[in-house]
């Protein structure tokens, strides 16, 4: 797709995080993390528009997203808007609703959506929990406010490549390069974000760091709700309170161009 003179790979919704070392240590986590997930088909998510239409100033997006082979479903209604963002610039307003259908046993990677940008955007600043990575069951060390870096060296480069790099609470983000950038600002739930020169499935299938390239994209990951990292390999499963299964979710953004 594009927009404007600007060239995208559109946005989905995104349920898969690349299994980490804590999704595999044990038949416990396998069984109700890793090997579930993947048998649940997370990673291969086939994604059909189901109704476009127009609600006032409002086009409303239906999308059904599923693997093959298996009853479980999300529904994801997708609301955009043309608004003029403070700066005074054109932009528009998401206003995404996730529901889930069917029998859903497997804990989630993340719920939110995923979207391809041009490769050069590579430069991120953004206003949240940082600067190293951050999950739900994981932030502590992490300090509010506003930071800035490279893509490349927003990746954990894991022996066993896998899952890293997510911060949480951003409340605006802006990931540009010399030919202009994306900005966008979250209005209310406050989600967390990856951004990334390859795919969660590469990541998974790649046995070493060296054998991840990028692929001529900016992969930019927006979770509405993210799964924790839990201690598996050395301890116990994340707690009850952290664990991530499908539910009804909502996200609220604000995009432009710079």
């Amino acid at each position: 797709m594009t927009w404007g003179r600007v060239g995208l790979v559109a946005p989905v919704l995104d349920l898969f995080r690349a299994p980490i070392d804590n999704d595999r240590a044990s038949s416990l986590a396998r069984t109700n993390i890793g090997d579930v997930a993947l048998a649940a088909g997370l990673d291969r998510l086939v994604h059909t528009t189901m109704s476009v239409r127009d609600e006032g100033d409002d086009l409303v997006v239906v999308t059904r997203s599923a693997a093959a082979a298996t009853s479980n479903s999300m529904t994801t209604t997708w609301s955009w808007r043309a608004v003029q963002t403070d700066d005074g610039s054109e932009g528009v307003h998401l206003d995404l609703h996730v529901d889930p259908h069917g029998h859903w046993p497997a804990m989630l990677g993340r719920i939110g959506v995923t979207m391809g940008l041009p490769a050069e955007w590579t430069h991120v600043s953004w206003f949240g929990l940082g600067p190293a990575e951050n999950y739900p069951d994981s932030q502590h060390a992490a300090i509010w406010g506003r930071w800035n870096g490279e893509v490349a060296d927003l990746q954990t480069p894991y022996v066993m490549p896998q899952e890293n790099g997510l911060r949480q609470g951003i409340h605006e983000l802006t990931i540009s390069g010399s030919s202009g950038g994306l900005r966008l600002t979250a209005d209310g739930n406050w989600p967390a974000f990856a951004a990334r020169p390859w795919t969660s499935q590469a990541l998974m299938n790649a046995a070493h760091t060296w054998e991840l390239e990028p692929d001529g994209h900016t992969w930019l990951t927006l979770d509405a709700v993210s799964a924790p990292l839990g201690s598996t390999s050395c301890g116990p499963m994340p707690i009850m309170s952290h664990r991530l299964y499908a539910q009804p979710v909502g996200l609220s953004l604000t995009l432009s161009l710079v």
